[in-house]
């Protein structure tokens, strides 16, 4: 399946800017559009609720306090006017990332590629991954600090929108993509992640498939690479036992960092059911742990 729309929400708190260099590096690469959000939370109902409250609070210690007259709808309008320049910081450090590349900043409605648009999404419960689920693939920094990328967001849009992230590190350089390496397990979501990475496996220098031995039964890394060969991609294969004392998602970033690889594709790599209750899913470990760009698809 080839990756024609990408999906990247851009943070107020410039948390992003690796995730940004990365996002924009992946469209040229690709030849994709790579849509720039703004997540907009709306403000007049959130300070209203708020300052309702506040009064309620207020007349529980002096009866008969009111609001002083056009107090709330000031402060409204300073809070608007300060999302209006945080919106416009985000677009012009946007601007500048796609300048750097040569990507041209269309209106939203553009189909052209490559090239990028800016557009502003509400903030409401599970916002962004219903604006993923016409995306291919959507890029998010790992560490979600912005207070409207949560935690959640990367879960949200593997398993609400069913799309493919790509999460870089804040730490993350360079490039990404030329060294692909394929963290594979013979289960059925790996194959898809296989499947979804295509376009990123097509335009690599090197494929590299790395197999934690004895993690499943099922095709191993000759049957994958003889697949990748009728697609016309060469790949090299690294084999490794179980590290003891360290979590899968850690030895599979520090395996494929050490291959050379500057982006790990990964799918339904995972435990027993008990055994994730108690130490968390792989795909949990590497939101949290991640220390190079990774390809999940869920």
């Amino acid at each position: 399946m080839p990756i024609k729309s990408i999906l990247m929400p851009l943070a107020i708190n410039g948390s992003d800017v690796a995730a940004t260099r990365v996002g924009v590096q992946v469209a040229a690469r690709l030849g994709a559009h790579l849509q720039g959000i703004a997540l907009v939370p709306d403000l007049t109902a959130e300070l209203m609720r708020a300052g309702n409250e506040l009064v309620r609070r207020v007349q529980s210690v002096h009866v008969g306090f009111q609001m002083p007259e056009g107090g709330m709808a000031r402060v409204v309008a300073e809070a608007e006017a300060r999302q209006m320049a945080e919106i416009a910081t985000l677009r012009a450090a946007f601007a500048c990332h796609l300048q750097e590349a040569r990507l041209p900043l269309l209106d939203a409605g553009s189909t052209a590629a490559p090239a990028a648009s800016f557009a502003e999404v509400p903030d409401e419960p599970h916002g962004l991954a219903q604006a993923a689920l016409l995306a291919d693939l959507v890029v998010l920094p790992r560490a979600l600090r912005d207070h409207h990328l949560d935690a959640h967001a990367a879960v949200d849009v593997l398993f609400l929108a069913g799309r493919p992230v790509l999460l870089v590190p804040e730490a993350a350089s360079g490039t990404c993509g030329r060294h692909v390496v394929i963290a594979w397990n013979a289960s059925a979501r790996a194959a898809r992640a296989v499947s979804r990475a295509v376009p990123f496996l097509e335009r690599a220098e090197a494929v590299t498939i790395l197999e934690i031995i004895g993690s499943h039964p099922g095709p191993g890394p000759d049957a994958l690479a003889l697949y990748l060969a009728r697609q016309g991609i060469r790949a090299s294969q690294v084999r490794v036992p179980a590290a003891s004392g360290e979590s899968t998602a850690l030895q599979l970033t520090r395996e494929a960092r050490q291959a050379g690889g500057d982006l790990l594709v990964i799918g339904g790599y995972g435990h027993s059911r008990l055994r994730e209750m108690v130490l968390g899913s792989v795909t949990e470990q590497m939101i949290a742990q991640a220390a190079m760009p990774v390809f999940i698809n869920h």
